[in-house]
């Protein structure tokens, strides 16, 4: 009996464990795929919104304390900070905006120089084209992708961290085509979820910036 109860409690974390490993194959998956309705599913959007937004007001703060600077006292800029950035998470952090992110994380960059420059009318044509890219139906819908065997070079290439960060999150560090991306999962009642996804703006930036 004793036996038994270790082998149903050893299967049973060994289940907790897995999950949300399974848990980030499957956003993989779904953001490989083009599969809207899927990545939906797999994200807390209030909290992903909320995140981004937080690390852009940051950003956004500092850009414009650095331009307030070099233009002297008694000027000011004519956008605020707060709106500018829930504008462009309303863009981005969407599950088109985290497709189009995953198949080329520099989409943010014409968003970001327009900001580090303190140009407000470039930020609004970066996010309007963005916005007016051309929808292919095939996106609307999961495409087929075939998905080769483990590479594992790769993956300790890619991959900085990727645990659990307390009983109920989990952090997957990893270097997403030269950009060092942070997601942060947590366990709710439908499943593990996407709940911030962290970028560092200036790595968006032109080396020479």
């Amino acid at each position: 009996m004793t036996r038994f109860l270790f082998i149903v409690v050893a299967v049973m974390v060994s289940g907790y464990v897995i999950w949300p490993y399974a848990s980030l194959y499957g956003l993989y998956a779904d953001l490989k795929s083009e599969d809207v309705e899927g990545v939906k599913e797999r994200v807390d959007w209030g909290s992903l919104q909320n995140g981004f937004q937080e690390d852009l007001d940051r950003f956004v703060l500092a850009a414009t304390e650095k331009a307030l600077r070099s233009l002297g006292d008694g000027v000011s800029l004519s956008w605020k900070g707060a709106s500018l950035s829930k504008e462009i998470a309303s863009v981005f952090a969407t599950p088109r905006g985290l497709i189009s992110l995953h198949k080329e994380p520099r989409e943010l960059r014409c968003t970001i120089i327009a900001i580090r420059s303190s140009k407000p009318d470039e930020v609004n044509a970066c996010l309007d084209r963005q916005r007016s890219k051309p929808r292919n139906k095939k996106r609307d819908v999961k495409r087929d992708v075939s998905f080769e065997g483990p590479n594992f070079k790769r993956f300790y290439e890619k991959f900085r961290f990727i645990f659990f960060t307390g009983l109920f999150s989990f952090r997957v560090e990893v270097v997403h085509k030269g950009i060092p991306v942070t997601l942060d999962f947590s366990r709710r009642t439908d499943g593990w979820l996407l709940i911030r996804l962290s970028i560092p703006f200036e790595r968006l930036l032109p080396t020479d910036d």
